[in-house]
């Protein structure tokens, strides 16, 4: 996040005066790079989440809802769910930790 704060305001200000305006201060690029994480964060949680989401079939299996040729309790479900539930703890978790 720092990082991305300092690219911003340095970007801002070379950018900033050959447009005819002020460069950023950083309270102002915490704010910009705050909202843009913000908005990434709900679709990448979405994501992680997908290999908890299965549904049943007629006879007797579950598929993972986004992934139906993805059997539930298969080897392949179980990398799935490894990814995520590790992405959920480090970028869903880790994220309100930061804040």
């Amino acid at each position: 996040v720092v990082v991305l704060c300092v690219i911003f305001t340095g970007v801002s200000g070379f950018v900033a005066p050959l447009l005819g305006g002020k460069p950023w201060e950083i309270p102002k690029a915490f704010n910009a790079v705050g909202q843009v994480w913000q908005a990434v964060y709900i679709s990448i949680v979405l994501v992680a989440l997908y290999p908890f989401q299965c549904y049943s079939h007629p006879n007797g299996q579950s598929s993972v809802r986004a992934f139906s040729a993805v059997v539930c309790g298969s080897a392949e479900h179980h990398v799935m769910l490894g990814f995520g539930i590790a992405f959920t703890l480090l970028y869903g978790v880790g994220f309100y930790a930061l804040c």
